[in-house]
């Protein structure tokens, strides 16, 4: 019992430093797979653009037009959802990949040279040329049927005195119509797909036009609340100085008051006097 134990606390010590050594040995196999041990930050976002050139006397004017104008072009949902429609019409064009016609073609020139071993091959040294032309279409129509139709033309020419056709063509023609009568048998099942993708494509434009509409009226909202700060600050300026004559009006006819009242006293101080008593 006591060997047993002994075995199993030396094959756990044994087992221990290669544990290290596998660690070390998964950013190794990361760089050799071209895996990145460190994520890269994202990039940071772009300033606004187009403000410079509306900036007079380091003053930026704008209009209600130029502003609308600023806000959709630097605005990142309007990207994102423009982005979303163009996922939209690559789904879509995906979906009638199927039933895009297929035209396929080839052509193969072989040439053979062979010493004659008897006399009955017409020349010393036979030279054969084979050459081969083949056309394919193929085509799927949203009613499942499949239609294929190939075309083969293959001509041999060769320096031998027996033939009587030098060159001879030969030539080939076949259509193949397949239907489906079970699966994939009808317009509903074929064109389901492509409903969905247009569904998802409509969907989608109608975010990126409501994302549009309301960038507009919240810009156009913020551009009058400007405007409206705007005159408030220059009513209340005008408030302010209105406030301020009045103001030194009535502090300078104050102190008109109190300099006739001083040469009153002054010149009649008897009066002053009585009157006081």
């Amino acid at each position: 019992m006591r060997v047993v134990r002994l075995l199993v606390v030396t094959v756990f010590f044994a087992a221990i430093p290669g544990v290290p050594a596998q660690a070390q040995e998964a950013p190794r196999l990361e760089r050799l797979l071209g895996i990145g041990t460190h994520h890269e930050p994202a990039p940071l976002l772009a300033a606004p653009q187009g403000l410079q050139d509306h900036v007079a006397n380091g003053k930026l004017v704008l209009s209600l037009d130029d502003t609308i104008r600023l806000a959709l072009s630097n605005n990142t949902d309007i990207r994102l959802d423009r982005s979303q429609i163009e996922f939209a019409q690559n789904s879509l064009h995906r979906v009638h990949g199927p039933f895009d016609p297929l035209v396929t073609s080839s052509f193969g020139d072989n040439r053979s040279k062979t010493p004659a071993i008897t006399q009955t091959q017409g020349a010393a040294i036979p030279d054969t040329l084979a050459q081969t032309t083949t056309f394919r279409y193929a085509q799927t129509f949203q009613t499942g049927t499949n239609f294929q139709t190939s075309f083969n033309a293959s001509k041999l020419s060769n320096n031998d005195i027996l033939s009587l056709v030098n060159p001879s063509i030969a030539t080939d023609l076949q259509f193949t119509v397949t239907q489906p009568l079970l699966r994939n048998f009808g317009l509903f099942p074929n064109r389901a797909p492509i409903l969905i993708a247009q569904r998802n494509l409509k969907q989608a434009r109608a975010s990126f036009q409501g994302e549009v509409n309301d960038i507009i009226l919240r810009t156009v909202g913020n551009y009058w609340n400007v405007i409206l700060a705007r005159v408030s600050l220059v009513v209340q300026r005008k408030s302010l100085e209105e406030a301020q004559k009045s103001y030194d009006h009535d502090k300078k006819a104050l102190g008109l008051g109190r300099s006739r009242h001083s040469i009153f006293t002054a010149r009649n101080p008897r009066s002053l006097h009585a009157a006081l008593a």
